[in-house]
């Protein structure tokens, strides 16, 4: 039995509005440069208007995207990540530095004991190859 999730008419209308206003604001900025470079380029006033244009479509783009159903899953799901981030007990300063001196020891320590049984190996490998 099929587990597949039906997409509604309105989920797909949105979808390929958001992807049409990305191709608008992709396709425009890129036709802007090509047919008006020495005109973008003098003139920092419209390089600013095109840049916020540009950005302004980008997010209509995802505000239209939110109001799909996976848009307002990934909505639901920051909010509640933004929740449990505010329950996390942070440590303080001491015991992060703590933490961190014990991880850097314990790194040394560990790369020690590699070097060591590397060493150890490749010696026994040379005996055994003398022979």
């Amino acid at each position: 039995m099929s587990d597949k999730k039906k997409i509604s008419g309105k989920d797909i209308f949105l979808w390929s509005l958001s992807v049409l206003f990305l191709i608008v604001a992709v396709g425009g900025n890129y036709y802007l440069n090509r047919q008006y470079e020495s005109f973008f380029s003098e003139n920092q006033l419209y390089q600013l208007f095109k840049a916020f244009g540009v950005i302004f479509i980008i997010v209509l783009s995802v505000v239209i995207v939110g109001f799909t159903a996976t848009g307002r899953h990934v909505i639901s799901f920051t909010r509640e990540s933004y929740i449990e981030v505010r329950r996390v007990v942070w440590p303080t300063g001491q015991e992060a530095r703590a933490t961190t001196v014990y991880i850097g020891v314990v790194t040394v320590v560990v790369a020690l004991m590699l070097w060591l049984f590397d060493m150890v190996f490749m010696t026994l490998i040379s005996l055994f190859n003398k022979i």
